[in-house]
C-alpha cells in the first residue's frame, strides 16, 4: 500500500507542476521571445533604410551626371557649330570657360558615382564605361583647335560630341 500512496503522490505533483508553470513560462519566455522579435524587426529595418539611401543617393548622383553630360553636350555642339570670330572673342571665351567647368563637373560627379557604391551594384561594365567618358570626352572636345584663332566649324566633331555624350546619358538612364 505504501508503494501505491507514494506512486499517487508523485503523479499528483507532477500533475501540479504542469498545472502551474514557472516563472520562466510565464514571464521570461515571452519577454525574450518579444524582445528578439524586436530585436531582428528594428534590424532588418535599419539594414533596408540604409540600403534604400544608398540607392537614393545613387540615383541623384546619376541624374546629376546626365544633367551635367546635356549641358556639355549642349555647350560642346554649340562652340563647335562656329568658326571662330574675332568679333565675339568675349562670347567665346566664356564658352571655352564653360566646356572646361563643365568637363571638369562630369569628372567630379562620374567619380563621386563611382566612389558611392557603384562599383558593388552594377559591376566593372558601368565604372569603366564611366572612366573611359572622362577622358574620351576631354580629348575630343577640347582637340584640334579648341582655344585657338584658327578653329573652324567642324560636323564631324559635332557627330562625335552627340553619340558619345548620347550614349552615356542612356547608360546612366536605368540609374536614375
Amino acid at each position: 500500500m505504501q508503494n501505491t500512496f507514494d506512486d499517487l503522490v508523485a503523479a499528483v505533483s507532477e500533475v501540479a507542476q504542469a498545472s502551474h508553470p514557472g516563472f520562466f513560462e510565464v514571464i521570461l519566455g515571452p519577454f525574450l521571445a518579444a524582445f528578439f522579435g524586436a530585436a531582428a524587426a528594428y534590424a532588418f529595418a535599419k539594414m533596408q533604410w540604409t540600403e534604400s539611401e544608398k540607392t537614393q543617393k545613387l540615383s541623384r548622383s546619376a541624374q546629376e551626371l546626365r544633367a551635367a553630360i546635356e549641358e556639355l553636350q549642349n555647350r560642346s555642339v554649340d562652340y563647335w557649330c562656329k568658326d571662330y570670330d574675332r568679333k565675339e572673342i568675349e562670347a567665346i571665351e566664356i564658352a571655352e570657360a564653360k566646356i572646361h567647368s563643365l568637363l571638369q563637373m562630369t569628372r567630379l560627379l562620374s567619380r563621386e558615382l563611382i566612389n558611392s557604391g557603384l562599383s558593388c551594384l552594377d559591376g566593372k561594365d558601368m565604372v569603366d564605361s564611366l572612366r573611359l567618358f572622362e577622358s574620351k570626352a576631354y580629348d575630343i572636345i577640347t582637340g584640334d583647335n579648341f582655344e585657338s584663332a584658327g578653329r573652324k566649324a567642324s560636323k564631324a566633331k559635332v557627330k562625335q560630341i552627340v553619340k558619345m555624350c548620347t550614349e552615356q546619358r542612356a547608360g546612366l538612364a536605368y540609374l536614375c
